[in-house]
């Protein structure tokens, strides 16, 4: 369902399996990017972070999306959560930040989704790893 696995070697020697959102995260990215492309548009190219850092949602003001872009700002932040799920638990507060908006999402909303895209195009090689040792915090 999007998710690689693969074993790999922890720091301390111990071999755990790990997951990749890696390939579904391209795919979602290359759909987008289509998308966009068809409209004159493209992601946004500078993003360090997932989500703009001056960027408050809930204060945005610019005008609502139509039924069709309603629909569409629905589909890709299904796609993020599914991200989510596949391992890309550094995305996961922007996510659900965005997911707020779904019954009346606007423009810049969609704007600051492209935006979560545009972070996961620089950086998709992300895995989460299950690692069977056990902890040391504190020293216990």
């Amino acid at each position: 369902m999007g998710a690689g696995l693969s074993k790999m070697t922890t720091a301390k020697g111990s071999v755990c399996w790990s997951m990749s959102s890696e390939a579904y995260c391209k795919a979602a990215v290359k759909n987008v990017e289509q998308k966009l492309s068809n409209d004159g548009k493209r992601l946004p190219s500078k993003c360090n972070t997932a989500m703009k850092l001056a960027y408050q949602p809930e204060l945005d003001n610019t005008a609502e999306l139509k039924a069709e872009g309603v629909q569409y700002y629905q589909e890709l932040v299904g796609v993020l959560r599914w991200v989510v799920e596949l391992g890309r638990v550094d995305i996961l507060y922007e996510v659900a930040t965005m997911s707020t908006h779904l019954a009346m999402p606007r423009i810049g909303h969609l704007e600051e989704l492209l935006h979560i895209f545009g972070c996961l195009k620089q950086r998709p090689k992300r895995k989460l790893a299950f690692d069977p040792d056990h902890l040391m915090i504190n020293g216990r």
